[in-house]
């Protein structure tokens, strides 16, 4: 853990799909936009910083990387049909596979049922 005043740690990657598995999508993080110092501030050598906050239930991706992590996610699940506006996601139904976090060397998974929301 990080040395501030959150419970806080650098993320080094993500895979879509099980880490190193056969069509999996394992990334780091890369600067988009033109955010200047605050993008300096939150990417550090491949690595986001991120914040676990126990106080909530919902899990939240900084806007400097959501909109590709995204676009990666439905090319994972050969996805079509979303749509992305104002932080928001719509989409038809996909089988959505788990998704999972590098933090200090380990992988910390989140299953689909933990991050997608049916509201059919």
């Amino acid at each position: 853990m990080m040395d501030d005043f959150f419970w806080a740690q650098w993320n080094d990657g993500v895979s879509i799909g099980v880490p190193n598995g056969q069509g999996s999508q394992t990334f780091s993080y890369e600067p988009q936009g033109d955010d200047g110092d605050e993008i300096e501030l939150m990417i550090k050598d491949g690595s986001i910083y991120s914040i676990f906050d126990t106080g909530s239930n919902a899990i939240y991706f900084s806007s400097v990387y959501y909109a590709s992590f995204i676009r990666k996610l439905f090319d994972y699940v050969k996805g079509k049909n979303w749509e992305l506006k104002d932080g928001l996601l719509n989409t038809e139904c996909y089988e959505f596979p788990p998704l999972y976090f590098l933090f200090d060397g380990k992988w910390i998974k989140i299953d689909a049922a933990d991050y997608v929301v049916d509201y059919s």
